[in-house]
C-alpha cells in the first residue's frame, strides 16, 4: 500500500454504474486503514445479488484517479477479484455474488500498477 488514507467500498445490485459510478450504488462505506488491510462492513443488506467494488482513495477525493488513457493510479478491486477487460473494466456479471443474508465475508485484492493489496468486506443483514 503506497499511502494508509481510506478505502472506500461500494455494493452494487446491478450493473448501472458498476465499477465506477459509486453514486449509483446500493452502499458505499469509508473506512480507514490500519495495516495493509482494510475491512469494509455493508449493513442491513437484504438477500440477493450483488457486486463489490472498492478503491485505495489515496488523496481523498472520493474518486478512482486514472490516467488520461483511462488506466487507474489508485488500487482497485473488485468481488471475484475479476481482472479488467482489456479495453475497460470489469463486468457486472463477472463480478456479481449471491448472498443469502447474515455474515458472509469476501476478501478483494486491490490492483495497483505491479502489486496487489488484500482488502476484506463484509456484509450482513444485522442492524449496527
Amino acid at each position: 500500500m503506497k499511502t494508509r488514507y481510506g478505502s472506500s467500498g461500494s455494493l452494487f445490485s446491478k450493473e448501472d454504474g458498476f465499477p465506477s459510478s459509486a453514486e449509483k450504488s446500493d452502499k458505499r462505506v469509508w473506512t480507514q486503514h490500519k495495516s495493509d488491510k482494510a475491512i469494509c462492513k455493508f449493513r442491513n443488506v437484504n438477500a440477493g445479488e450483488y457486486a463489490v467494488a472498492v478503491m485505495h482513495d489515496e488523496d481523498k477525493n472520493g474518486e478512482l484517479n486514472t490516467s488520461m488513457v483511462g488506466r487507474p493510479q489508485e488500487g482497485w478491486g473488485v468481488s471475484k477479484n475479476v481482472p479488467a477487460r482489456r479495453f475497460g473494466p470489469p463486468k457486472y456479471d463477472d463480478a456479481k455474488f449471491k448472498y443469502a443474508g447474515g455474515q458472509m465475508t469476501i476478501d478483494i485484492k486491490l490492483r495497483y500498477q505491479g502489486a496487489r493489496l488484500r482488502l476484506r468486506s463484509s456484509a450482513s443483514s444485522r442492524a449496527p
